[in-house]
C-alpha cells in the first residue's frame, strides 16, 4: 500500500512537471559552445543541437541564479526550450553543473 501511494505520487509530480513546461522540449547533454546569444550542446546521443537564447532565458547553475558567463564548455546541461516560428529552438531556462568526475 505504502509502495502504491508512493508511486500514484511519483506520477502525479511528473504529469505536473510536464504540464509545467507546456510542452516545451528539453535538451540535455554537454556544453560545447557557448556564445552570448546561444549554447551548443552535445546531446547524449552525440547530436550536436544549438539553442537560441533569449533576453529571458533563465539560467540556474545546481538550482541556483547564474549568467550565461558562468556557463563552461564541458559543463552538463539541461536545456527547456521551444521552437520560434523560425523553427529555432530557443531556451526558456538553463540547469547546468560541473560534469561528474572520471
Amino acid at each position: 500500500m505504502k509502495y502504491g501511494l508512493s508511486a500514484a505520487f511519483l506520477s502525479g509530480l511528473l504529469a505536473v512537471s510536464a504540464f509545467a513546461h507546456g510542452g516545451a522540449e528539453h535538451v540535455a547533454g554537454f556544453a560545447r559552445t557557448i556564445t552570448a546569444t546561444s549554447v551548443t550542446v552535445e546531446t547524449t546521443d552525440h547530436k550536436m543541437v544549438t539553442i537560441l537564447l533569449r533576453p529571458t532565458t533563465e539560467i540556474k547553475k545546481s538550482g541556483v541564479k547564474a549568467k550565461i558567463g558562468d556557463l563552461k564548455v564541458g559543463d552538463r546541461v539541461l536545456i527547456h526550450a521551444e521552437e520560434n516560428k523560425a523553427e529555432k529552438l530557443e531556451a526558456e531556462e538553463i540547469d547546468f553543473g560541473p560534469a561528474p568526475a572520471k
